[in-house]
């Protein structure tokens, strides 16, 4: 069924004889040890109790338990399982961790979208021109939020977030679909924080709920800047140049440095990306103040005129200049 993205995390490009892949030299790494989840029971039980509480109803029987992902430490600091549990009706997603619910599906409002986009299809579309305003879009998405959690905390904010070069408008309408999305990212000491917001999609025709994803939380995060950004990336760079006589051993062929974009300063949890981290387990799992650095490993050219381009962003302590992750 289709599903409706809210942020696109990756654009992969094929130009000038270039392949952008992820990188096979750091596969073997050993990986965290996860949840092992939810019980059916307990399972089944969130998904009627969060159901019910967003007004829709599900059948016990037929409700479906699977492993959505493993789970990102940057985005909300823990590792684990996230599980997605669903219904008829409605879907979840769990953090299998702290059990807190952290996204809604309205199933029956995700049809009546696709039943509308097969109207247009069909040359009877309506209008969609919106019937709401924005501040009605903004209004009623407090008010689903408001239910499904609780009030939007007030380190919150219906502003534009700038990272990944991305400044999208937090209330848009979407024209092709009828769909408001609405956008609420955290910011702490006027810094973006990776990942931590609240997001609602709903339907201008209907009012209905279509989706809710909360993954805010009240964390405290180490917000210190000491060092410029140019100390930053070359620290970072001293890091890569490091790595290189590993990849070109594994590979069998050289690699060189091509810096890409501009530094970003955003708080981030640490992560364990082995290569940047390397393989230990990272146990400082405070979030703080990182510059974020592009940065992409070029190879050198096979006999086809071929070469690989790996991309990475090495994350800078902004306080103490240590690497901590990235991604």
């Amino acid at each position: 069924m289709e599903r409706f993205l809210l942020i696109a995390i990756v654009l992969l490009a094929l130009a000038g004889g270039t392949i952008v892949v992820c990188s096979r030299w750091w596969q073997g790494a050993d990986s965290p040890k996860h949840d092992s989840g939810l019980s059916r029971d307990e399972a089944v039980s969130l998904l009627v109790t969060t159901a019910a509480r967003m007004g829709a109803e599900v059948e016990k029987d037929g409700v479906e338990v699977r492993a959505a992902y493993s789970m990102n430490s940057w985005e909300d600091g823990q590792r684990g399982t996230r599980q997605r549990i669903s219904s008829g009706r409605a879907e979840i997603e769990v953090n299998a961790v702290t059990r807190e619910v952290i996204s809604y599906w309205d199933n029956e409002a995700i049809a009546e979208r696709t039943t509308r986009r097969a109207r247009d299809a069909a040359g009877v579309a309506e209008t969609l021109m919106p019937m709401l305003t924005a501040e009605e879009a903004v209004r009623l998405a407090t008010e689903y939020l408001h239910v499904f959690r609780g009030p939007v905390p007030g380190d919150l904010e219906l502003k534009p977030c700038p990272i990944f070069g991305t400044k999208e408008e937090p209330v848009v309408f979407d024209e092709e679909t009828a769909i408001w999305r609405v956008t609420w990212h955290r910011f702490v000491e006027g810094y973006p924080f990776l990942g931590q917001g609240v997001w609602v999609a709903l339907d201008d025709r209907t009012k209905a709920l279509i989706f809710v994803k909360w993954t805010a939380t009240a964390v405290v995060p180490v917000v210190a800047l000491r060092i410029d950004a140019e100390k930053a990336r070359n620290r970072a760079r001293r890091r890569l140049d490091d790595l290189l006589p590993e990849v070109a051993e594994s590979e069998g062929r050289s690699f060189e440095i091509s810096e890409c974009g501009a530094p970003e300063l955003y708080i981030a949890v640490p992560t364990d990306y082995p290569p940047i981290t390397g393989t230990r387990p990272r146990r400082d799992m405070v979030p703080r103040l990182v510059y974020a650095l592009p940065f992409t490993l070029v190879s050198a050219r096979d006999e086809k005129g071929y070469h690989e381009a790996w991309p990475y962003t090495v994350w800078v302590d902004a306080g103490n200049g240590r690497i901590c992750g990235g991604l």
